[in-house]
């Protein structure tokens, strides 16, 4: 499947995409980006896509880093100290849903990014949620970065690029194609008791 292109983009489309480098990133990867990354890409509009975490696991942080990057070297401060899976009581639900806020601007903030979550009802996600998105969905952070808003430890979150996770600024600036995921709860309390 690798050096596909999906339908519905033209070479003509393409063209800037593969000066930037972006195209032989995207078709490098083991499976065909959906339509929405490439017109993503093209600055199109795109609604933004929505995905479901399961959250029945009982994995640590160090399991779902082994899970989803294998033997890749992490960095030393992603570990389950810093960044503890479920560290204020479980969620109270099987599954939610994330939406993938995609940045459609050349440089946006962290607070226009928050302004528009509470634009389209959603709650910013947990570090817990960067890890669990990043084994059931680990294409996508081939295809784009995904940065977590969650509680920022020492002013930082995650990042989920490529080959390993990152941990960039809090209130950095983000310029270029990024997601932004954000929560919508769907049923229960939120956190379980206890």
């Amino acid at each position: 499947m690798r050096g596909e292109t999906p339908p519905n983009v033209s070479a003509a489309q393409l063209g800037p995409l593969i000066e930037s480098g972006h195209i032989s990133a995207l078709l490098g990867t083991e499976r065909i980006p959906p339509l929405w990354v490439f017109e993503h890409y093209l600055g199109l509009f795109v609604p933004n896509p929505v995905f479901t975490l399961r959250l029945d696991g009982q994995e640590t942080t160090e399991e779902l880093l082994k899970r989803t990057y294998g033997d890749t070297p992490i960095r030393p401060d992603i570990n389950g100290q810093n960044f503890p899976m479920w560290s204020q009581g479980r969620l109270d639900q099987v599954e939610i849903e994330v939406e993938l806020v995609l940045s459609t601007s050349p440089s946006v903030s962290t607070s226009e990014v928050l302004d528009k979550f509470r634009g389209l009802g959603l709650e910013r996600p947990t570090h817990e949620l960067a890890f669990l998105f990043g084994v059931q969905h680990r294409e996508i952070q081939d295809w784009l970065p995904i940065v977590f808003f969650h509680k920022p430890w020492e002013d930082k979150i995650l990042r989920l690029w490529g080959d390993v996770p990152n941990l960039p600024a809090f209130n950095d600036r983000w310029v270029g194609q990024y997601a932004f995921p954000g929560v919508r709860r769907k049923t229960g309390n939120e956190r379980a008791k206890g």
